[in-house]
């Protein structure tokens, strides 16, 4: 190696140098001397580790919405977000076939007036790095700070040295490592300098999103592309004395697309896009093409979870399209129980077990009213109405409302069973089964106004059927089922819609 570089350097005239190095060589500054040509090591890269979800470590959230909120579809979107934990936690991955570049400043100082030269290098498939032929960095003997970057590609944009920044976008396996150095050959070789344990760090989040069709008939996905909106801007501007990129802006979007080979089946997986860096927000997604059986639901947009995209790590939206209802008794029933947003929005739970209990206790609703609020009711006279039926404004607006004592007497013959590990009841056969979770009820005695009574104890349901005096008829489930009990209409008890018929 020592034989075959001094012959190079003895041979080369200052105007080749000029030349064919202008690039790569120092020519400001204090720094004089023999060039030394650099080389690189590279550790690999720090995989993905997935992380967590910002809003519950360790959890995932899933928001169910209508597929159309015009009109009922008979089907509704669960959509979740979540952060992928990786197999290789915390471990470094080779950096195979990469093109990668050092530039190199002076004094240990980023600036435009240190620059002083790059190169460019390209890792094989093990990971082992080779400088560019015709980009090789030579450097006189000094003091450097190495800013090492590369966008996990065959190809490198051009530098431009007149700037400490540089443009970053989407879908670009952004990465950097940056060494403070003092080149100087190394022991045992004379013009040669070598950087080693190069460790990039990822810049950019990777994500997928996954549509399921799963549980009906005629539901293969024939069609599929998404716009994924409110990203971080489209195109970022990287300061090299950053320790990472900006994750504020809010106009970028990103076009996903689904290969054919995904196509055809119940399961259907985008491709893998780099995203940059967000704060917390919530996504829109726009499908662009969605057809499965008969279904078209181009246009369609819906709302994801809020979720930051924190730098190096995995994300995965899965928008799983289900039937909305469980038949049992004669009945459509809903998937979960009924509960209202702080944001005056109205959902059902993504799981038939799932309640909600905040500071507003979204879950537990006075008789046949709107509001959520402790002691709030319909106080018409035991007059039921269908315009202050919660039930109601699910979207599309009329589809459900709040069973009657008939729908609820239909529903527990059908196979009553009590769950002592869930702690709930079930009802129906196979796989059209309702379940109703002991959720007990919100009580407004002036004692313990807002307390939960028969948590985890009593299954309490209002039903829509109105009582003489101040009560309300509702059903209690425990041992055994009893659809005529009554409690007073201040009292928040959680609701099982079912579909207008």
């Amino acid at each position: 190696m020592l034989c075959l570089i001094l012959p190079l350097w003895c041979g080369c005239s200052s105007d080749l140098v000029d030349t064919d190095m202008s690039k790569s060589v120092s020519t400001r500054g204090d720094y004089s001397g023999t060039p030394i040509m650099v080389k690189a090591i590279v550790n690999g890269v720090k995989s993905y580790d997935g992380g967590e979800t910002t809003r519950s470590v360790n959890t995932k959230e899933t928001l169910v919405v209508p597929l159309n909120k015009d009109y009922d579809t008979g089907f509704d979107m669960a959509m979740t977000i979540e952060a992928i934990p990786s197999a290789q936690t915390r471990a470094n991955v080779i950096l195979a076939n990469t093109y990668f570049r050092i530039v190199a400043y002076k004094n240990n100082a980023i600036s435009v007036s240190n620059y002083a030269g790059q190169g460019d290098f390209m890792t094989d498939a093990d990971g082992n790095a080779v400088a560019v032929t015709g980009h090789e960095l030579f450097l006189p003997e000094g003091e450097y700070t190495f800013f090492c970057y590369s966008f996990g590609l065959e190809t490198l944009p051009d530098f431009d040295a007149s700037s400490i920044s540089m443009a970053i976008g989407n879908d670009t396996d952004f990465m950097v490592y940056k060494s403070n150095v003092n080149v100087t050959p190394d022991s045992g070789t004379t013009g040669i300098f070598t950087l080693k344990n190069i460790l990039f760090v990822r810049q950019c989040s990777r994500m997928q999103i996954i549509v399921s069709t799963d549980g009906f008939g005629n539901n293969k996905i024939n069609a599929c592309a998404a716009t994924l909106s409110n990203l971080n801007d489209n195109t970022v501007n990287y300061d090299l004395t950053a320790s990472a990129l900006s994750n504020m802006g809010t106009s970028g979007s990103f076009d996903f697309t689904w290969d054919v080979s995904e196509l055809g089946d119940t399961i259907a997986k985008s491709n893998t896009a780099f995203l940059l860096p967000a704060t917390e927000r919530s996504f829109s997604i726009q499908f662009t093409e969605l057809t499965f059986g008969v279904e078209d639901l181009k246009g369609a947009t819906f709302t994801v979870l809020p979720q930051a995209l924190v730098p190096g790590r995995d994300y995965r939206i899965t928008m799983a399209i289900s039937r909305n209802y469980i038949p049992v008794g004669g009945y459509k029933w809903a998937k979960g129980n009924l509960y209202k947003t702080p944001e005056g929005e109205y959902h059902i739970e993504a799981h038939q077990q799932d309640y909600h209990d905040g500071t507003e206790n979204g879950t537990y609703f006075g008789w046949n009213t709107l509001e959520i609020t402790d002691g709030a009711c319909n106080e018409g006279a035991g007059i039921y109405s269908y315009s202050t039926d919660p039930c109601s404004k699910l979207a599309p607006e009329g589809t459900w409302r709040t069973p009657s004592r008939t729908e609820a007497s239909e529903l527990v013959a059908e196979n009553y069973k009590w769950d002592d590990t869930l702690l709930g009841a079930w009802m129906g056969t196979d796989d059209n089964k309702v379940f109703l979770p002991a959720v007990g009820f919100r009580s407004n005695n002036g004692i313990s106004k807002g307390g939960v009574v028969g948590l985890k104890k009593y299954a309490y349901y209002s039903l829509r059927d109105y009582s003489t005096g101040y009560n309300h008829c509702l059903m209690v489930l425990q041992n055994g089922p009893n659809w005529m009990s009554r409690l007073q209409r201040t009292n928040g008890t959680p609701i099982r819609c079912v579909k207008v018929q």
